[in-house]
């Protein structure tokens, strides 16, 4: 196995040097992807470096991690690290959701998407997919849970409007088709490119209610987005689509409606609050 004591000073680092940061995440998003190749040895040289890592920052001795493990340990220190970075929200973007953020917008669409993922293909032979072992659902929660993390200083409102747009598309679609259609065991939610699109289109919405809470930078309204992962809910409860998809849709939607309380109730507590004090003047 390669000698890996030749890569502790780069980790060690001072992040203070001039654009050795981006150097920096770059490396370590090149060792996450390690982790996830159809190479055991690779993966298993890729958990080796992930220890290397975290011990050169925690200066605490880290245990051996299988893969999986590791490239969640990872990811929780890329937010650690970078939690205004705005080169890993867009990172971010493309691994949540498949598409790249250029000129202002997520490419491709959520629509496109779809309609790539309910192509039915007449190639003769199937083409192979470069990484066999990645799991994509696995890989979605991860880094919507990274989007959800970093401050509100790392992401844009030029980021906001993309993300909007691309979430508010997809769940229009995914509503339209399922009102349309009757899903079923082999049903159109059944192919995997179009569960994965689900999924992704989801747990984006979740990251976009996130934000939502932490800035206006966020332009569309928390009830819209509320409003339409409802309407996704109530669809998907007369057996229309994927049991999953309606599992977290509903879980993401309760959370959010809880959060939205809690806000509520703070306000009106500080609210009793003043109006004591002003008694208490009086």
């Amino acid at each position: 196995m390669l000698c890996l004591s030749g890569f502790d000073a780069f980790w060690s680092l001072p992040l203070t040097s001039d654009g050795y940061p981006a150097l920096y995440l770059q490396a370590i998003l090149l060792v996450y992807d390690s982790l996830n190749d159809d190479d055991s040895e690779i993966r298993e040289l890729a958990s080796c470096i992930t220890r290397r890592i975290l011990e050169a920052r925690s200066a605490q001795t880290v245990q051996p991690m299988v893969p999986l493990v590791a490239s969640r340990k990872l990811s929780q220190h890329l937010i650690l690290m970078f939690p205004t970075s705005a080169v890993l929200v867009r990172e971010g973007l493309w691994r949540l959701t498949g598409s790249r953020f250029l000129n202002g917008c997520l490419a491709p669409s959520a629509i496109q998407q779809f309609s790539e993922a309910r192509h039915e293909s007449t190639a003769l032979f199937a083409i192979e997919k470069q990484n066999l072992f990645v799991d994509e659902v696995r890989e979605s929660v991860i880094w919507s849970r990274v989007l959800k993390r970093l401050t509100k200083r790392a992401f844009s409102t030029e980021h906001a409007a993309a993300l909007s747009k691309w979430v508010t598309a997809g769940l229009e679609k995914l509503i339209e088709v399922a009102e349309a259609e009757v899903d079923g065991p082999l049903g159109w939610t059944s192919k995997p490119s179009m569960f994965i699109l689900g999924i992704r289109i989801i747990l984006a919405t979740d990251v976009l209610l996130c934000w939502r809470t932490m800035t206006r930078k966020v332009q569309i309204p928390g009830s819209c987005l509320r409003l339409l992962l409802g309407r996704l809910v109530t669809v998907a409860e007369s057996g229309r689509l994927h049991n999953m998809w309606l599992e977290l849709a509903e879980e993401i939607l309760v959370n959010s409606i809880l959060g939205r309380m809690g806000i509520i109730q703070g306000i009106l507590h500080r609210v009793e609050n003043s109006i004591q004090v002003d008694k208490g003047h009086g």
